[in-house]
């Protein structure tokens, strides 16, 4: 081997033994580059997830206590995959302390939907649990509705405080509750604080408002027949005690859904008995002929087509007395059935 032959040779392996010494290199890691970031994956929440399957499956207890620490906006904003309310699932469940526990809290009491509505309507103490924490703030915003409906926020109002058919029902109820009552009282047993609230001085223009708003517009045709039963008896016999000096109301009501079998039912020596709508108009002693006449207009389609309907008639022995001596006390107090204030015809 002459000694170009050698050069050759060893020039070669010198630039193998470059080239490989910058390949290892290349391996090494970049002591300025940061190590890739590690995400860790929260684990969902699964109330907010799963709500139903949550309480469905801890004690009413276990539940209040997982979620006694969390702020309302979180609980309140909480919705099943059917679009149901905490309050609503446990309405369903029927747990009375979960119930009570966010009531307490002061979640909104109007967050549930019709269902569960209808459910509270078969279940009397759960609406009467409730009822208790609805009835303060109904009482507020009746008395509120001249001035919302002056500023043209009532249907904004309604819609802050979530609103739908049941609540429209149950403000209208409370206005005509507040005029035909005339005042609510603190119970001291139920102990909840109810204020005195004066009736409203228009309260058919403050029905008017609430079914003319965008979230009460299918109140008509909603309304089950025995709360209109119910609202057009309180009314009639308001009307009787008051002359009939309006009919205004009793319009209002009757346009609201059908009214069947209208009637008032007194109590006569402990007998209680429905007395025919007619027969209190013919009662009144200011009526005019021509305003009896409209009157009985009002109510002829409203009255049962079962002539044995009702036990006190125009053709009763002595019917004005006896509805007299029943009505002429201070206004329903007559439905209590109470044995001190039968009347009778003494």
């Amino acid at each position: 081997m002459n000694k170009r032959q050698l050069f050759l040779i060893l020039r070669q392996c010198t630039l193998a033994a470059v080239l490989l010494a910058v390949s290892a290199c290349s391996f090494k890691k970049d002591p300025e580059k940061p190590a890739p970031e590690v995400v860790v994956l929260q684990e969902q929440d699964k109330l907010i997830a799963q709500p139903l399957a949550v309480i469905s499956s801890m004690s009413e207890d276990a539940f209040i206590e997982k979620i006694k620490e969390q702020p309302m906006s979180y609980l309140e904003a909480i919705k099943s995959t059917n679009d149901e309310s905490l309050l609503d699932l446990a309405i369903g469940l029927k747990k009375t302390k979960v119930i009570e526990f966010l009531l307490s809290k002061d979640y909104n009491p109007f967050l549930y939907n019709e269902k569960s509505a209808d459910e509270l309507r078969l279940n009397g103490n759960l609406k009467d649990l409730i009822g208790s924490f609805e009835r303060p703030l109904l009482l507020k915003l009746t008395s509120q509705i001249p001035d919302l409906m002056k500023k043209g926020s009532l249907d904004s109002e309604l819609r802050s405080k979530n609103f739908q058919i049941h609540g429209c029902i149950d403000l209208i109820a409370t206005i005509l509750d507040m005029e035909y009552y005339k005042t609510y009282k603190s119970d001291p047993d139920a102990g909840d604080y109810i204020p005195d609230v004066s009736p409203l001085s228009d309260p058919q223009s403050a029905i008017k408002g609430v079914m003319q708003s965008p979230v009460c517009s299918s109140l008509r045709g909603n309304i089950s027949t025995e709360t209109l039963q119910r609202w057009a008896e309180n009314e009639l016999a308001s009307d009787f005690m008051s002359d009939f000096s309006s009919s205004t109301m009793l319009s209002l009501i009757f346009d609201l859904g059908s009214v069947e079998n209208l009637s008032i039912e007194i109590y006569e020596n402990g007998m209680k008995l429905r007395v025919d709508p007619q027969a209190l108009i013919s009662c009144s002693t200011k009526l005019s002929q021509t305003d009896r006449d409209k009157w009985n207009s009002l109510v002829e389609k409203h009255r049962a087509t079962d002539i044995f309907y009702y036990q006190l008639t125009l053709s009763s022995m002595r019917p004005c007395k006896r509805i007299n001596a029943v009505l002429k006390h201070e206004i329903f107090y007559y439905n209590t059935g109470s044995e001190d204030d039968t009347g009778g015809d003494e």
